[in-house]
């Protein structure tokens, strides 16, 4: 029997486990191993070679799979190296399987052109051997592969597998589920937040599942729970906003911390949640009456309302970018946002550098994930390092005069920040008196100042 299981939408949902909007990666990638597991010509691409022994094992799919000049990745001593070869699949982008369902897929997972456009760039098999050796395991739960069984005298064989029949292929449902009820409602209750972790909508979709109660996730926020009704007003009338074509301009109440309560008049870009509370990312008038960039806290705001854009009170810089159709974007923000670490992306940026003992650096720092810009960095090159990125000569003697005296044996780490920034802040604070700030100075100092002033608290 020939291989018939055609590329559609619904086919790349089933192999998804209904998690499309997830594993769209995952699911090109278990497509095409079938086609190369079972014979059948991939469009754009072709015929792929066989010649599996039986039982087979990963590196003998990885030598079908990619090209010879592929580099080895060892998961032991995390080298991963990038492919050189432009024909490998490794480098061949999403578009390259979707090119008839396309339209259809971007429709039904609801991505912004953008956006999808992006994700069409991206390489399905641009992966470690970590992730994916989890195919093997992935088909094999389907049903399109089997286990081999260990023997006494053929052990290695135990990570190996065989293919089934074609009698016993696995068949599709009559009725493949897309899901977009579930997801539209998942939407509904997350509103328009722009930039929520990857990671979430994994861990919601897994709460839904009938888990018995087993499974928590705390969302702490800092504004008390009678709020809550007014945040979630504000939020409602931020989407109403966003879904009129122009986006309309708002005016609400906002309590500064120095002047009181102040009205203002911005453009609303994106909403965002950090370090307890959520955030109205704005251009426009600003808590100190300039006109720029700003974060706002949704339980800060009160009488949100929506002007027009011939409103005589509007600002008028920000009427000459609606005019000049140069309003900014929630992607403008995004790459704010990875460009230096901090939620507050119109701060300036300044290069950090930051020193851990090994022990609490091993347990807590290395191998997380904090910021793009995060990364370990060497002792040797520290000094190159510090003349490349700090420009005050006077700051640069200083910072190499603090490395100098500092031990080789430690860890350090740079990243670019937001130099000002509160969470930044607090994050710093958070990994007192085990992580010294050495540069940028002037938060060197403030660190220095708070830790005298908490020193001082003690001492009676």
């Amino acid at each position: 029997m020939d291989f018939q299981l055609s590329l559609t939408v619904e086919t790349l949902q089933w192999l998804s486990g209904n998690r499309l909007d997830q594993r769209l990666h995952q699911a090109v990638r278990l497509y095409h191993v079938l086609c190369v597991l079972y014979g059948r010509t991939i469009p754009n691409i072709g015929p792929e070679n066989q010649g599996l022994p039986d039982p087979f094992g990963y590196s003998h799919l990885r030598r079908l799979l990619f090209s010879p000049h592929h580099p080895a990745q060892d998961p032991f001593q995390r080298q991963n190296q990038p492919c050189q070869d432009p024909d490998c699949l490794c480098q061949r982008p999403l578009s390259t399987w979707l090119e008839s369902i396309g339209e259809e897929l971007q429709s039904l997972l609801r991505i912004p052109s953008q956006s999808w456009q992006k994700n069409l760039a991206t390489c399905p098999f641009g992966y470690g051997d970590r992730t994916l050796t989890k195919m093997m395991d992935q088909l094999t739960d389907l049903g399109w592969l089997r286990k081999a069984k260990p023997t006494q005298l053929e052990r290695t064989d135990r990570n190996k597998f065989s293919r089934v029949s074609s009698v016993d292929w696995p068949q599709p449902p009559r009725r493949i589920s897309t899901n977009s009820e579930h997801w539209a409602s998942l939407a509904e209750v997350l509103g328009d937040l722009s930039f929520m972790d990857p990671r979430l909508p994994e861990i919601l979709e897994s709460m839904g599942q009938p888990i018995h109660r087993r499974f928590f996730v705390h969302l702490d926020f800092v504004f008390p729970k009678d709020v809550e009704d007014e945040v979630e007003d504000i939020q409602l009338a931020l989407q109403e906003v966003w879904q009129q074509e122009p986006i309309l301009p708002v005016r609400f109440v906002y309590d500064t911390r120095d002047k009181g309560p102040q009205p203002l008049i911005v453009y609303p870009i994106c909403l965002y949640y950090a370090r307890r509370a959520k955030y109205l990312s704005a251009f426009g008038q600003t808590p100190d009456y300039r006109i720029g960039y700003h974060n706002f806290r949704l339980d800060r705001m009160h009488k949100l309302r929506k002007l027009t854009w011939n409103d005589t009170k509007l600002p008028s810089d920000l009427l000459n970018l609606y005019l000049e159709k140069k309003l900014p974007t929630p992607e403008e923000i995004e790459q704010a946002w990875e460009e230096a670490w901090g939620s507050d992306f119109y701060l300036p940026k300044a290069w950090l550098l930051i020193r851990f003992r090994q022990d609490f650096a091993r347990r807590y720092v290395v191998q997380t994930e904090r910021h793009p810009t995060f990364k370990l960095v060497a002792y040797s090159k520290i000094s190159a390092l510090v003349r490349q990125n700090v420009e005050n000569i006077q700051q640069q003697d200083r910072i190499l005069k603090i490395v100098k005296n500092r031990s080789p044996e430690d860890v350090y780490f740079q990243a670019w920040i937001r130099q000002g920034d509160t969470n930044i802040t607090m994050r710093l604070r958070d990994w007192r008196p085990n992580g010294e700030v050495i540069a940028p100075i002037p938060v060197r100092e403030q660190m220095k100042s708070e830790a005298a002033q908490e020193l001082a608290f003690y001492n009676l």
